[in-house]
């Protein structure tokens, strides 16, 4: 019977109609709703509207570089704040084609975004849009008063808020929220002046998000600009020929290998005056991964593609591996500090630098390590010249070109890297070490509000700010 539980409900306490399940009526869940209840609240739904979209056509084919952003779930899991920092990634649709499809419902700046279907109960406020379309993997909570917007999203995201959002879920083959279930949850209103206080903290977090991408975006405008691709536009040749002794050296036979473009950056590249080096020149041995499907919730990191992001590793999502599988292949690929990892395969150009503690991680088949033999090449330059475009577009042209592009070590070892001066390098690895240290701080901060108002519900509003401050001047 260890780890079993027990919760007694009355019978009248129950909807026999609704769910009545054992989750649904958990300790926690009780407890939760007992904790609120007897503190200042209000429900979801007198708070705001809440709305959904319906049916509408496929919009697929639609989607554009231009248009009204269209949210989706995948936009707000890894984002409480959805803002200007996304564009990139949005999706979007035509403003007419949202127009005479009135069943697609649109949010704006200070409204909420919850995930609704995928991985449901994710709630994102929306700081700078002034209009978003949302799909029906979300719903909005819109015209929001009496309470703080930004409040409001870290109270949905802290464990009191999230785990009624959990709880309310459609037990259907696949777990979703509903207008209604969601309209019914119980929001803690704490006083405006701690409210203020969540939300200084959540701005605060996005703030530091913004300074970490211009960090970032400053690493690769610097990288550009010593190489003088800053105001390089690739040439697109309508046409090109190539002999046959290069189609048979490259063992390519597609026009896009041969595209102009890529003979015209290596002439930059090579023509640079610090001088250039092939990949292979300063990493003579790229070593791949290794394949493991079988994953435990503790044990040795198992670090794939989807964990490498913004040059380092993304601890949120890691996998990990049996201790005795890891054994039988820690030694093909043991890590060392200031190792570059790439991409082998799917997102090409994905990179990362292993930090001291990854060293006892495996890495999967899906990345290739290059460990750097000439000291003159530091590895966060090497790694943000490889994903920065002059490096993306060579890998691309060195994959096998198929529709699951994937590059291979030789050919890896074919690209070209400038060897640009130290200070130049230097530069781009503190901008990449800045902005990793403004994205953990505006980690820490946000999970600092969320903590707080977790402190405020169990304990009181006062040693929730009293912890929240600490958090603030650590």
């Amino acid at each position: 019977m260890e780890g079993l539980e027990v919760s007694e409900v009355s019978i009248a306490d129950l909807d026999l109609s609704d769910r009545a399940d054992a989750e649904y009526v958990s300790k926690e869940n009780l407890r939760i709703e007992h904790l609120v209840k007897h503190l200042p609240h209000r429900k979801l739904g007198s708070l705001c509207e809440l709305i959904a979209s319906a049916f509408y056509p496929s919009a697929t084919d639609l989607y554009g570089e231009s248009g009204l952003p269209f949210i989706r779930c995948v936009d707000c899991i890894d984002f409480p704040v959805l803002s200007f920092l996304q564009n990139e990634t949005f999706e979007r649709l035509p403003v007419q084609f949202v127009e005479e499809n009135p069943s697609i419902r649109r949010a704006g700046k200070g409204d909420l975004v919850i995930t609704k279907v995928g991985s449901p109960c994710f709630a994102s406020v929306i700081h700078e849009h002034d209009e978003l379309a949302l799909s029906r993997t979300v719903l909005g909570a819109v015209g929001i008063k009496d309470v703080d917007p930004y409040y409001l999203m870290a109270f949905l995201r802290a464990h009191h808020g999230f785990s009624q959002l959990m709880k309310q879920r459609e037990q259907t083959i696949q777990f979703q929220l509903t207008l209604e279930r969601v309209r019914d949850v119980d929001v803690y209103t704490p006083s405006p002046a701690f409210q203020h206080e969540i939300s200084k903290a959540v701005k605060e977090s996005f703030f530091l998000q913004k300074s970490a991408q211009i960090a970032t975006q400053q690493a690769e405008q610097t990288l550009l600009h010593a190489l003088g691709l800053d105001t390089w536009t690739p040439p697109e040749a309508l046409s090109y020929e190539r002999s046959s002794r290069e189609a048979f050296a490259a063992g390519r036979l597609d026009a896009e290998h041969f595209h102009e473009r890529y003979y015209a950056l290596a002439d930059k590249l090579q023509g640079y005056s610090g001088g250039v080096a092939t990949l292979g020149e300063i990493c003579p041995n790229p070593m791949n991964g290794v394949e493991i499907r079988e994953y435990i919730d503790e044990g040795v990191p198992y670090l794939r593609v989807g964990d490498i992001s913004n040059f380092t590793v993304d601890p949120s999502g890691v996998k990990y591996v049996a201790p005795e599988a890891a054994a039988k292949e820690i030694d093909k690929v043991r890590l060392q500090t200031g190792d570059v990892l790439i991409s082998r395969s799917g997102s090409l150009a994905v990179t990362g630098v292993v930090e001291p503690e990854w060293t006892h991680s495996l890495i999967s088949s899906h990345l290739i390590l290059v460990r750097l033999q000439d000291a003159s090449f530091q590895p966060h330059y090497v790694a943000a010249f490889l994903s920065a475009m002059p490096g993306r577009m060579q890998i691309i042209q060195n994959s096998n070109g198929g529709v699951q592009p994937e590059i291979n070590q030789p050919s890896l070892k074919r690209v070209l890297i400038p060897r640009l001066a130290q200070p130049i390098q230097t530069e781009i690895t503190n901008n990449i070490q800045q902005a990793k240290h403004y994205r953990q701080r505006a980690t820490d901060l946000l999970d600092a509000a969320k903590r707080a108002v977790e402190i405020a519900i169990e304990d009181s509003e006062a040693a929730a700010l009293d912890w929240l401050c600490s958090m603030r001047l650590g």
